[in-house]
């Protein structure tokens, strides 16, 4: 047996969340991907999978293989590309929000970095394509709804919302079980680029659809200082999960209202401009942001939550961008 090629196989069937999907991504029949699987477990004595019949889901010992095949495919990618000669190097300017900074990328740099000798970064704060900063930079890595007329939009991951609260809160109020209640409970709410203040929070548990106007406890225009307000038991707030994924497994953020999918959460996307064929440092970087949410959304799945619904921006966003009828779909389809 390839042991390469099957930890490849594992590791897609993790990230597409089917073998059905992982064998679209490799060009390969799904018999191909299972029989694979199959025998990579049967070499290493042990149930990586959980098969469902919808998804695939990840036991403990596949969890822990898991990160170690994503980790070792990453590195093979890497050797791959040095002796290719194709080495990326010089300066890559990198725009993104300071939370995916702090709470998603931070960790990470030093082994891309480490793959990269030659390469160094520029990191910029970055929200919005239409910031100045943004006409300075390389690639972008943003999680916001907009237009990207002038861009060129790579989709990475779906997020999803979730009502999360330090432990320390839960203990002293409670934990909510059905989003009414959070109508007396201290919520930290966003205030965006567009000056709109996300009070509204919606929800949706089968055909069931709520939408509640929480009461503000604080208002943000910094969603890094949110975060940081919800960990410290200032109230409830509602991160994007795979933003937050690092503090959700360290127990320092715990969702509630787990039975509710909190929706309106804008995807992740890698950005260029048009017209500018992207440096092979700007494709490593994609490359590493890839394999990384790749990893949090496999987790999310272990975790028991299934990817997010492609969904149309909220209303909020579509009445402050005065959107034609139709052009909503199209745009949670970019």
């Amino acid at each position: 047996m390839d042991k390469l090629r099957a930890m490849q196989y594992f590791t897609q069937v993790v990230e597409s969340g089917s073998f059905a999907g992982a064998a679209r991504e490799l060009e390969v029949s799904p018999p191909a991907v299972t029989q694979m699987v199959a025998a990579l477990e049967k070499l290493l004595g042990t149930t990586l999978l959980v098969r469902g019949a919808r998804r695939v889901s990840l036991t403990r010992s596949g969890e822990d293989y898991y990160r170690f095949c994503a980790r070792t495919i990453a590195d093979v990618r890497a050797a791959e590309s040095r002796a290719r000669h194709v080495q990326p190097s010089g300066v890559l300017r990198v725009g993104m929000p300071r939370r995916i900074v702090h709470n998603c990328v931070m960790a990470e740099l030093h082994a891309f970095l480490h793959s990269y000798p030659g390469l160094k970064l520029d990191l910029r704060s970055v929200h919005m394509s239409n910031e100045p900063a943004a006409d300075l930079v390389d690639v972008m890595v943003l999680h916001a709804w907009e237009h990207y007329e002038d861009l060129v939009a790579r989709e990475i991951v779906w997020t999803r919302f979730l009502a999360c609260a330090a432990p320390s809160y839960w203990r002293a109020h409670g934990v909510p079980r059905e989003p009414e209640e959070l109508e007396r409970h201290a919520c930290l709410v966003y205030r965006t680029t567009q000056n709109v203040v996300l009070d509204e929070w919606t929800f949706r548990r089968g055909n069931a659809a709520r939408a509640v106007r929480v009461r503000p406890h604080i208002i943000f225009d910094d969603s890094e200082a949110l975060i940081e307000a919800g960990m410290r038991g200032y109230g409830i707030v509602r991160p994007a999960d795979l933003v937050v994924w690092s503090r959700i497994k360290q127990g320092l953020l715990v969702p509630g209202l787990v039975e509710w999918e909190a929706t309106g959460a804008p995807p992740v996307r890698v950005l260029y401009r048009k017209g500018v064929k992207p440096s092979p440092a700007a494709r490593a970087f994609t490359r590493f942001i890839e394999d990384l949410f790749a990893r949090f959304a496999a987790e999310r799945r272990a975790a028991g939550y299934s990817d997010p619904q492609r969904e149309p921006p909220p209303l909020w966003f579509q009445r402050a961008n005065r959107f034609p009828p139709g052009s909503a779909r199209r745009l949670a389809a970019q």
